[in-house]
This record gives C-alpha cells, sequence and structure tokens, in this order.
C-alpha cells in the first residue's frame, strides 16, 4: 500500500473537510470507519484520534440509541439536518454543538429553548467533556460521552442491535417500532409530508401451528419476514408488530404508492409455497394501510394507528388476502385483490 493510499484513509483532522453524515444499521456515523491497518500508528496520537468517541442516549424517547462521533463539528438536535438527531420534542432543531479539538472534546448550547446540562449543571458557552461525562438535552434526554476503542464500539453496537431486532425475524421489534414511529411521525408532522403505515397479518396462522407444529409455523414467520423486506425500499422500516403480525412504516408516501406497496407484498407473500414432506403450505396475508397528513386528517400517532388496525380487520373481515385501506375519517374501503 503506498503512502498516499494510507494518507487518505486516516481519520479526518481538525484541518480536513468532514464528511457528511451517514446513517447504517440505525446508528448515526459522521466519518469513515477506521482501518485495522492503521491501529499501530494511533499509538502515537491523542486519545480522542486513537480511542472513538461515542455518544450514549441513557436518558430519554432514544434510550439505548449509539452515536458515532468522528467529524470535527457535529450539530446535536431534533432538526433532520442534525448530525446527532435526537427525535425528543423537549430537544430544539439546533440545540448543541459537540467540537472536537487538539485532542480534546468541547460542548456548547446554540440557544436551545430547554438548555444544556453537564453532569447536571446548565451551560452556555464552550465547555470541556471527559470520558464519562453526562450530556443533558432540555428536561427528558440524556447522553453519555465515552471513548472507546475498536472492540469495545463493536461491542456496544452488537449489543445496541440485538435490542432492536426480533430473534426469529430479524426484523425490528414492538419497542423499536413504537420509538420510531414517534419519531417519523414528528418528522412528517414539520415537513408536512405524508406518513403511511401498514399492518400485514397471516391468515389462519393459528391452524398453520395447530395442524404443523411450531417449528413450522416458526419457519412460516421467517419466510412471510424475507419477503416483506425484498419487496420494500431501503427507507421504509419493517417490524414484528404482534405474534403473526408485521407493520411497515412508509416515509414520504402517498395512500395511493402505500397502496401499491401493500399489494405489491401481498402478491409476493401468496406466492410462497412452503414444502413439507407430506404436504406443502400457500400462506396469505391481509393488509391494511392508512396515511398521515393534513388531508388525511390524522392528527396524533394513535389514530394513525387505530385507523390501520381497523383496516387490517376489515380485509379480514371481506375474506382475507387482500388490502384494505382507512378514508380520511378512519372509515374503511375494501379494495380487492384475491
Amino acid at each position: 500500500m503506498s503512502n498516499a493510499t494510507r494518507r487518505a484513509q486516516l481519520p479526518p483532522g481538525p484541518s480536513q473537510e468532514v464528511p457528511s453524515c451517514q446513517r447504517v444499521s440505525q446508528t448515526w456515523y459522521t466519518g469513515p470507519a477506521r482501518q485495522p491497518e492503521i491501529e499501530q500508528e494511533s499509538v502515537r496520537r491523542p486519545a480522542l484520534v486513537r480511542d472513538r468517541p461515542l455518544l450514549f442516549v441513557i436518558q430519554g424517547p432514544l434510550l439505548g440509541n449509539v452515536f458515532g462521533l468522528d467529524g470535527a463539528d457535529v450539530l446535536i438536535g431534533r432538526g433532520g439536518h442534525a448530525g446527532v438527531i435526537i427525535a425528543d420534542e423537549a430537544v430544539s432543531r439546533e440545540h448543541a454543538r459537540l467540537s472536537l479539538r487538539n485532542g480534546h472534546a468541547f460542548v456548547e448550547d446554540l440557544g436551545s429553548q430547554g438548555g444544556t446540562y453537564l453532569n447536571g449543571l446548565r451551560i452556555s458557552g464552550p465547555t470541556r467533556v471527559q470520558d464519562g461525562d453526562q450530556i443533558g438535552l432540555g428536561h427528558s434526554s440524556l447522553i453519555k460521552f465515552s471513548l472507546v476503542d475498536r472492540l469495545e464500539e463493536h461491542a456496544m453496537l452488537t449489543l445496541f442491535e440485538l435490542t432492536l431486532r426480533d430473534p426469529l425475524t430479524r426484523a425490528y421489534n414492538r419497542r423499536y417500532f413504537d420509538r420510531r414511529l414517534l419519531e417519523e411521525f414528528s418528522f412528517a408532522r414539520r415537513q408536512c409530508s405524508p406518513l403511511s403505515l401498514l399492518i400485514i397479518d397471516i391468515d389462519h396462522f393459528k391452524r398453520v401451528n395447530d395442524n404443523f407444529g411450531h417449528p413450522i409455523g416458526d419457519r412460516v414467520l421467517e419466510l412471510v419476514a424475507s419477503s416483506i423486506q425484498r419487496v420494500m425500499r431501503p427507507e421504509d422500516v419493517l417490524a414484528r408488530y404482534g405474534g403473526e403480525e408485521f407493520v411497515v412504516i412508509a416515509r414520504h408516501t402517498s395512500l395511493n404508492n402505500a397502496k401499491v406497496l401493500a399489494e405489491r407484498i401481498r402478491r409476493h407473500v401468496a406466492a410462497l409455497s412452503i414444502p413439507l414432506p407430506r404436504d406443502t403450505i400457500q400462506v396469505t396475508v391481509s393488509i391494511g394501510v392508512a396515511t398521515s397528513s393534513e388531508s388525511a386528517g390524522c392528527s396524533c400517532r394513535d389514530e394513525l394507528v387505530a385507523a390501520v388496525d381497523a383496516a387490517m380487520y376489515s380485509a379480514k373481515s371481506a375474506g382475507r388476502n387482500r388490502v384494505c385501506s382507512a378514508s380520511p375519517l378512519a372509515a374503511v374501503s375494501a379494495d380487492e385483490t384475491s
């Protein structure tokens, strides 16, 4: 490897341009990952370069989230352009700034309404932050600043990911769905953009467990989750909502486009054929669709969930293996697709 190539792979210093923020596996990163081949060089470098700075949310709506920091300046806030987005209504859009300079970290408040606190004391100008310090954002969110090595970082991110996933289907779990829907609903309301929700229920799933046993039922759940993932957009979120129910959050998606997505999912699942030694299982799903927007009249998250839930039950009542959508007043209209 040439010296030029080695220099290109080094994390950015204070005088270098900071890369734009990228989101990877639900964790925010503001720069490139450190390359293993330069680890020995880092022994002689300052601690904030040798050890990766992390922000770990220990209180608030995003409890458990981990944010990795490599940039020299990181904006913390509720706004969509922040490097570290904290989806908490008590956090200002541009709440605080964390700066990494010459091996030291500083945090400063940006005129936020709720204030920024360091270890319980309110701050205003740039204030030194050290390993283990706690940064309060408003009255509800608290994040811990930590310096970790590569192995510690990997362990933290792995544990964080395990808390968000359903162990069987690898879809996100209900806890993550509830938190993410709050975040997405707040974002949609601020941006005046549509937010669609799909609930997908496997038809006659109890019969599968009763007739073929729970191991086969688990296999059906895995295959259905995999089928849904294959037709979703990368930005859509799939979570396991209940025993045999899944939910999809679709940002910036109108009701008509959400119905198109639901129909693609329905057809893809209906094409599944699960062979058994003496039988074959055909799987179908009933899907409810609802969209939150100013014209749709959904003014709160609970109303959106109630509307999509009613739409799903309407699909089951109408004969299953179909898509039903909620009207603006949460009445339900059926779209026959079987």
